[in-house]
């Protein structure tokens, strides 16, 4: 009898995949539709803001609550600047 096989990882249902906290080069590339150089150049920048923030990462994988964030909803995930003292609010 033959063993049955796993899926790959693009074929999962999208329940499964809006519960995946990490995201790999692959997915990163199904979801923005990019090339995998892009991807990786993608990944890379969101880490380094991460490091930059203070924050650990791991290498290869970005959160996919920030790549939504960053992507579809157009608001950064970096907190907004206070206005500067003195001046007036409107």
């Amino acid at each position: 009898m033959e063993a049955a096989k796993s899926p790959k990882r693009s074929t999962l249902n999208a329940s499964l995949r809006r519960e995946m906290q990490f995201l790999r080069v692959t997915d990163v590339m199904e979801i923005l539709d990019v090339s995998r150089s892009y991807a990786y150049r993608i990944m890379r920048e969101m880490n380094a803001d991460l490091a930059a923030e203070g924050w650990q990462f791991i290498p290869g994988r970005v959160s996919a609550k920030r790549l939504m964030e960053k992507f579809y909803t157009g608001q950064s995930t970096k907190p907004k600047k206070q206005a500067q003292a003195g001046k007036d609010e409107r």
